[in-house]
């Protein structure tokens, strides 16, 4: 788990976005691959005046295998003006404070005690996604947000999965949470040092519309939700594009198919078909990228 200067560049827009308050709680540990100085430029780039720092305070990180000319966690998020940090994770072996396996129900004393909740590439490691899901949003206040930086391809061997924009939609959607925001993040050649390229995930409930994203580099789902007092934790969603039936009334045929069929002699239609489908498929990847698509917002 770890957040970068694109990791934070984000979660610095965010934050001016909507103020971040205490309690915050991070899942696992989250190494910061940045200075002192260098998260400092970036806030303020962003807009952001950074906190002051008591003269005593410790910048160092407590996680035995992160080089220690970069911050702490806890030094990170005090530069966001937050007061008070936890840690959650399965073992105290980087020093968080909160020692729980998110595959079984949090205990009721935890429940809906944090304004923010950061997973930073924690979901993955976890085999029980639903149980996790559900902790998530019970371990939030209402108001409060989760703003998950997961995997999305390319990351073979890291974890157990890899995730859609789509999972985190149809899931906080129907635990009626609000103000849903998803990201498409590529990190490029080089994920340590290159700023990752940002694209806004429109969503649309028209069915069969699916904006596809490839790349060869790696690539992660940002999102963001709010929880609401109408908010809930254990409804199972369906996936999205798979709700409306498909009946006749969904198939449309093409002009261009129609004239084809009524008029073109077999061997004609044999030749013409193929090209047919080219024309009508490029012809809808247009019309999709208008409904629901990517929008590229620069570089983070």
């Amino acid at each position: 788990m770890g957040l970068g200067p694109s990791a934070i560049r984000f979660l610095a827009r965010e934050h001016k976005r909507k103020p971040f308050i205490s309690p915050v709680l991070t899942l696992g540990r989250q190494s910061v691959w940045a200075t002192y100085d260098e998260v400092r430029k970036i806030l303020i780039s962003e807009g952001i005046q950074p906190q002051p720092l008591e003269q005593d305070w410790d910048l160092t990180t407590k996680i035995p295998t992160q080089d220690s000319k970069y911050i702490s966690d806890t030094t990170l998020f005090r530069l966001f003006n937050v007061e008070e940090l936890r840690q959650l994770d399965i073992s105290d072996y980087q020093c968080a404070d909160i020692i729980l396996d998110m595959n079984k129900p949090i205990p009721d004393e935890l429940q809906s005690q944090f304004n923010l909740i950061i997973d930073g590439g924690t979901l993955e490691h976890i085999f029980d996604i639903k149980q996790a899901m559900m902790n998530i949003s019970l371990l939030l206040k209402s108001g409060g947000r989760i703003i998950h930086l997961s995997p999305a391809s390319n990351h073979i061997g890291h974890g157990f999965y890899s995730f859609s924009p789509g999972l985190f939609f149809d899931y906080y959607l129907a635990n009626k949470f609000i103000d849903l925001k998803a990201y498409i993040a590529d990190q490029g050649p080089d994920p340590t040092n290159n700023r990752w390229k940002l694209y806004r995930y429109e969503y649309d409930s028209y069915r069969g519309v699916v904006k596809m994203f490839r790349s060869k580099y790696m690539v992660h789902t940002i999102f963001v939700a709010e929880k609401t007092d109408s908010s809930t934790h254990n409804v199972v969603p369906a996936q999205d594009q798979f709700k409306v039936p498909q009946n006749a009334s969904h198939i449309v045929t093409s002009p261009l198919k129609q004239m084809i069929k009524n008029y073109m002699p077999s061997k004609m239609k044999r030749m013409l078909g193929p090209i047919a489908i080219r024309v009508e498929t490029t012809i809808t990847e247009i019309k999709r990228s208008e409904v629901r698509g990517l929008k590229y917002l620069g570089k983070l």
